[in-house]
């Protein structure tokens, strides 16, 4: 089985640097644009499934992924962004004003950030959650392309899963860009990466 992973389309929240969480800002044009890019790109390939965080911005991405495809989309709760509690909707500048050391631990050091307020996640949940939805898509013993959309901190956190790596380094390269798209392949011997955090699709005309 090969898994599609794609971050959602860049948003009006993305453009003016405030955190999502699992609040919803609305695509931009540049990311309805982008994602339709992909979908040109992925047009050809059969999904025997497609997956979604329920969170808006990724729907409308999976939607528009989907093209005229004779398939449903999954919305599964596991695929949710990270919870930042009182940080969701405000900048990055607000945030590091008023909880510096939070903040710096959230880039910097993840394996020492906590939350500011019980709303909020620890990036262990994120993993947990994310671990439990590969468990699940491979029980279904599915083959073919599944394809999965999904958020920043989510794509992370499977990419350290398969990676094997401690959590310190989760921010360790590549970050997935806005409709960025990864493959994973899955067989008996375990996973591996087909590519990485890819934006080919995109060009000066998207």
């Amino acid at each position: 089985m090969k898994i599609y992973l794609v971050r959602h389309g860049e948003t009006e929240w993305n453009v003016e640097g405030r955190l999502q969480g699992k609040k919803n800002s609305q695509l931009t044009k540049k990311g309805i644009d982008h994602a339709k890019a992909l979908q040109k790109k992925l047009k050809e390939v059969h999904f025997s499934k497609i997956y979604s965080s329920p969170l808006q911005r990724a729907k409308e991405t999976a939607k528009i992924l989907k093209g005229e495809r004779e398939i449903g989309i999954t919305l599964d709760p596991l695929l949710e962004e990270m919870g930042f509690g009182v940080w969701e909707g405000k900048s990055r500048q607000e945030i590091e004003e008023f909880w510096y050391e939070e903040f710096f631990h959230f880039w910097n050091e993840p394996q020492h950030y906590t939350p500011v307020d019980e709303s909020g996640e620890e990036f262990n949940e994120v993993c947990r959650r994310t671990d439990e939805f590969l468990r699940k898509i491979h029980h279904e013993k599915r083959s073919g392309a599944v394809l999965v959309v999904a958020h920043g901190v989510v794509i992370k956190c499977i990419y350290a899963r398969i990676k094997n790596l401690p959590l310190k380094d989760l921010w360790s390269p590549p970050f997935p860009k806005g409709t960025s798209l990864t493959i994973i392949e899955k067989t008996s011997d375990g996973e591996s990466f087909l590519l990485e955090a890819d934006t080919s699709h995109l060009n000066e005309n998207t």
